[in-house]
């Protein structure tokens, strides 16, 4: 993971090639991401305020969906 600015990377096959950007969030940071059970090449992501599905090659599934307008704290 490449936090701040929300890309998933991922090695090739052998581990010699540079890592690949499989997914990137328009929402980051990206704080966690793990692979779905019988989903090969499928994660869940914690992304900005929401979580995702995150499937290479299509745009993220968002099972909640990102504050984008939450208010800022007082004080």
């Amino acid at each position: 993971m490449d936090i701040p600015p929300g890309r998933l990377l991922t090695p090739d096959e052998d581990g010699t090639a540079p890592l690949r950007t499989p997914a990137r969030l328009d929402v980051p940071p990206l704080g966690a991401v793990v692979p779905v059970a019988d989903r090969p090449g499928t994660w869940i992501a914690a992304a900005g305020t929401g979580v995702c599905l995150l499937d290479p090659g299509t745009d993220p599934e968002w099972l909640a969906v990102p504050e984008r307008d939450a208010p800022t704290p007082c004080g």
